[in-house]
């Protein structure tokens, strides 16, 4: 529920905010967001210092209380894998539920705000997703992060954001964006399938604002960071084509991976949340870069 008085925008009041994470693809988003609010903000990272910006205070993963007690804790970082739900890999229990723990036990008083992920639903039975949807087999990385919920539900104020496909500059090459981006250079886009499985994507800057207004409001519940409208793989292909013209789409094989939609209405309701980039604009775009 929204307590008003919860609300950090009292004139004089400057938001002391720690992200965890922020040398990430999301978290530099959030940091710089952060940063353009005038908010005091830490910056937690292992490594790469040079990728955060230069007015955020650096804080070493290993001593984040050495920040002062924060407003809000960000917990953007995590520990990707798309092994099976058999495997657990020490990195990716580490990010994604000991790294958790260790931030809800150091930091009781502070509203904390962890990044999620659409994989904890594994392959759903029906469309669209909400909150509430259950879960049907996630990969362990959807387990981990599930995991990770649950521990940041026992902290006395948080907001837990499920985040579907995020995309833009800096995300990872090996994901289906830049992997067809880069074959429409080519000449030919080679879809499995007959390109009809869709996705919800999101733009890493839309997401960022979305963190940062939870950060803001404080309101404890768990909320879907979607754009709120799926696109096939082929539109997705379409639009790569009107920026990169004389390009080829090809079909070939099966594609038996789960299409994702997913119902925002909760998320549009709570917060203030509109998403400034369509996905058509925002693939188009990164597929000029």
């Amino acid at each position: 529920m929204r307590n008003d008085d919860e609300i950090l925008n009292n004139i004089g009041h400057v938001m002391k905010v720690l992200i965890i994470g922020a040398n990430g693809f999301l978290g530099r988003e959030i940091t710089s967001g952060a940063l353009l609010r005038k908010w005091d903000v830490g910056a937690v990272l292992h490594r790469h210092k040079h990728e955060v910006p230069p007015d955020a205070s650096i804080v070493e993963m290993e001593n984040p209380g050495l920040f002062s007690v924060p407003d809000t804790v960000i917990l953007a970082a995590a520990a990707i894998s798309n092994s099976g739900v058999t495997a657990w890999p020490d990195a990716m229990r580490e990010g994604n539920i000991g790294l958790v723990l260790k931030t809800v036990e150091q930091f009781p008083e502070s509203h904390i705000v962890f990044c999620s992920s659409v994989s904890v639903y594994g392959s759903p039975m029906a469309l669209p997703l909400t909150e509430n949807s259950p879960y049907c087999q996630p990969t362990a990385y959807g387990l981990t992060k599930l995991a990770g919920e649950t521990i940041v539900g026992t902290s006395r104020t948080h907001t837990i954001i499920r985040f579907s496909s995020l995309y833009g500059r800096g995300m990872s090459r090996e994901t289906f964006l830049p992997r067809i981006i880069e074959a429409a250079r080519t000449g030919i886009i080679t879809l499995l399938g007959d390109g009809s499985r869709r996705q919800d994507y999101l733009h890493v800057s839309d997401a960022a604002t979305l963190v940062l207004q939870a950060a803001e409001r404080r309101i404890t519940g768990c909320y879907l960071g979607a754009y709120g409208r799926s696109l096939s793989n082929r539109a997705v292909a379409d639009a790569v084509c009107k920026a990169l013209p004389n390009v080829k789409v090809l079909t070939a094989g099966v594609d038996d991976s789960t299409s994702l939609e997913f119902d925002t209405s909760k998320t549009r309701g709570a917060f203030p949340f509109t998403p400034a980039l369509s996905p058509e604009r925002g693939i188009a775009a990164l597929a000029h870069v």
